[in-house]
């Protein structure tokens, strides 16, 4: 039969209680993986280290803290540990030394190698002469030689090149410009003729017109310089020579020389002497309208005597030249002969450019280990004072008798074979700067003035003289700058410098704004009316105006500057604190703990602030590296403004803007820093920013 279905509550639970229910019956059912018995395996935490959790997940704040505070411990470590001197010039030879972090390599890249090109090479040799800046034993490699022609006159190109032509240029109005010779006695019984050779093709290539140009005498007369022309090139006319048969003759023709009276002629040939000249004649605007260059290229000057009289021709010989670079070479006023008396030519009158043209030359390339060049071994003069300053450091041993067996000699001599007068000592081994000696000087019966000279080991001297820090081949891992100053140290003891203005400011701005915002937001009203005024009175005056005001009252200094940083740099940090106070001033658990009987000063710090703190932190961290940036700006762009007697970065770059073509690493390696420091800061704060908004508190992502 059919069980009846039970029709109400009452008879379901009849049927229950007729049927026998198991234990089996029973089961646990899982439902979407959550088991709701289990115990919470959750430990409570405080609001500081959940958000170090969010921070710690944010990969890119973590490691722009890393970079950041590597950066930071830099700035502290490295003026400290590093001893090499930045408060006071080097000597030149450290001056523009490139980066050097490994060992000379192949690859040529912050080894401190540089590549040398156009160095004037001595043609006998085929190497780089004593007149060049760099060491023959720094070069790395071979060298490559080119023969060409150039117009420079530095030492090397003077000593080394040929040929070429002296240029005299002239571009002012009413004025003779030229090349005159050293005074010489004229003999008026003997006939003396001379030869001058242009380089026509070179005057016709940059000249508009032909100038007016002349060999003559120049001299003083009843106190008048006068300048007498013995041959003269055509008007309009390019002529390549200038030739005078009988300088005699020809002077006696001049207009001068017939103005005389007889007795004043004969005087004068009694003791007439001239300078040979080589000029060009002054011209007017009005004569040549068109001429707006004036230049005059000489290539050789000759001369030869009619009776060859050997004293005399020795006289006249400082006027000839076959080679106009040796010639150019003595225009120096203190070019002298072994006599020291004056030799060669000078510039005459007013001239704008005085130079050498084409002087043919054979230069080399080559890569050059600056550090080698700097630091290593090379010939110098050790005096006797130096011997006896290294006796008394313990650097070497004299052997006194050895010392006075030396023969005398006022030149420097070889020093004799078997020579143990000075030995090195353990010590010296380590730190003598003199390692070998090659020669000697001895004056006689003075053995205070013997000098011994020899073989330098330049990195010992500088260190015995306390220019750098060890006595080891120095590295400096930016190169040095103008002064031959370690630019690393320079770099991070203005950093140090800087971040502790950046960390001033910001202190002083944060903390002032935000008293200032949180009152003019909490408040309102009337208060936040009257505080918001006198922002934008402040805001409205241009900074760079207020800076300036302050320095010229106050002074240059770090000081002033951060005077200048906190007149106005909390006005954002209060900005941005008081509408945040706008914006939870309102909520309900503000209203709650005001109900409660919170006091004014427990819901602003307590309950408001606390919640705001994402948004400024990060405001407020991002404002270190603005001070930073806006010091290196002012710094940068307005050197004769802003001077401090302290290192900072700002003054770093400043220092190095004016190298950016020729020595670029200075300006990159510091930017380098400035860059990692901008972004790293960014990234830092923006990490901060997520790690304390409490919306995001509890979240696992």
């Amino acid at each position: 039969m059919k069980q009846k279905k039970p029709q109400n509550a009452m008879d379901n639970m009849n049927a229950v209680e007729n049927e026998q229910i198991l234990d089996s019956d029973f089961a646990y059912v899982e439902r979407k993986g959550d088991i709701h018995d289990a115990k919470l395996q959750t430990k409570p935490t405080t609001f500081f280290k959940d958000a170090m959790k969010r921070f710690l997940k944010n990969k890119s704040s973590v490691v722009a803290s890393v970079i950041l505070f590597t950066l930071i411990a830099m700035a502290v470590i490295v003026p400290l540990a590093n001893q090499n001197n930045i408060d006071r010039p080097a000597e030149l030879v450290m001056h523009y030394l490139p980066p050097k972090w490994f060992d000379v390599n192949d690859a040529h890249f912050m080894d401190g190698t540089r590549y040398v090109t156009e160095e004037a090479l001595d043609p006998a040799t085929g190497t780089i002469g004593s007149e060049s800046i760099y060491r023959a034993n720094a070069i790395v490699g071979e060298i490559k030689k080119t023969s060409t022609f150039t117009d420079d006159t530095n030492d090397s190109v003077l000593t080394y090149g040929k040929g070429g032509d002296i240029s005299i240029q002239a571009v002012e109005l009413n004025a003779t410009a030229g090349i005159m010779s050293m005074p010489y006695l004229v003999d008026f019984s003997n006939k003396l003729s001379y030869t001058v050779t242009f380089d026509v093709e070179e005057m016709q290539a940059k000249n508009t017109t032909a100038p007016s140009y002349f060999i003559g005498y120049v001299f003083d007369y009843n106190d008048h310089e006068h300048i007498v022309p013995l041959a003269h090139s055509p008007e309009g006319e390019y002529v390549e020579k200038l030739e005078v048969e009988d300088a005699t003759s020809a002077f006696r023709s001049s207009e001068f020389y017939k103005g005389l009276e007889a007795d004043e002629q004969d005087a004068l040939e009694a003791s007439f002497q001239p300078r040979f000249m080589i000029g060009m004649d002054a011209w007017d605007e009005f004569g040549s309208e068109t001429l707006t260059l004036n230049l005059l290229y000489v290539t050789n000057v000759s001369s030869a005597l009619e009776n060859e009289d050997p004293d005399y021709a020795d006289k006249v010989k400082v006027m000839a030249f076959s080679d106009a670079t040796k010639a150019y070479a003595t225009t120096d006023p203190e070019s002298v002969d072994a006599n020291k008396n004056p030799i060669g030519y000078r510039a005459y009158g007013n001239y704008s450019g005085l130079g050498l043209h084409n002087s043919e030359v054979i230069f080399g390339s080559f890569i050059y280990d600056c550090y080698e060049g700097a630091f290593g071994i090379a010939e110098r003069q050790f005096s006797s004072g130096d011997i006896e300053g290294y006796v008394k450091k313990g650097y070497i041993t004299v052997d006194q008798n050895a010392i006075d067996a030396l023969p005398t000699a006022l030149t420097a001599q070889p020093i004799p074979e078997g020579f143990s007068g000075v030995q090195l000592t353990e010590l010296g081994e380590k730190f003598c700067p003199l390692r070998k000696i090659t020669s000697y000087t001895k004056p006689k019966g003075r053995y205070s003035g013997v000098t011994l000279i020899g073989d330098c080991s330049y990195y010992r001297y500088y260190y015995d003289v306390g220019m750098i820090s060890t006595c080891d081949m120095p590295r400096y891992f930016f190169g040095t700058n103008a002064q031959g100053k370690d630019f690393f140290k320079l770099i991070f003891a203005g950093l140090l410098s800087s971040l502790g203005i950046g960390l001033m400011s910001a202190a002083i701005n944060i903390f002032v704004g935000l008293i200032w915002g949180a009152i003019s937001g909490y408040f309102g009203g009337v208060t936040d009316l009257i505080m918001e005024r006198v922002t934008e009175i402040l805001g409205g005056m241009p900074w760079i105006v207020l800076m300036t005001l302050i320095i010229l009252l106050l002074g240059s200094n770090s000081w002033t500057f951060l005077l200048a940083l906190c007149l106005t740099g909390w006005m954002g940090t209060a900005s941005l604190t008081r509408s945040q106070f706008y914006r939870y001033k309102g909520r309900e658990y503000v209203l709650a703990s005001r109900t409660l009987g919170a006091s004014d000063f427990r819901l602003i710090f307590r309950h408001i602030l606390p919640n705001a703190m994402g948004t400024i932190i990060t405001s407020s961290v991002l404002m270190i590296p603005s001070v930073i940036f806006t010091e290196a700006n002012i710094a940068y762009l307005l050197p004769n403004l802003y001077q401090s007697s302290t290192q900072s970065f700002g003054l770093a770059l400043q220092a190095a803007q004016s190298d950016i073509a020729q020595y670029p690493y200075l300006i990159i390696t510091s930017s380098i820093i400035m860059m990692l420091i901008m972004i790293s800061f960014n990234l830092f704060g923006n990490g901060l920013r997520d790690a304390f908004n409490p919306s995001l508190k509890g979240a696992d992502e």
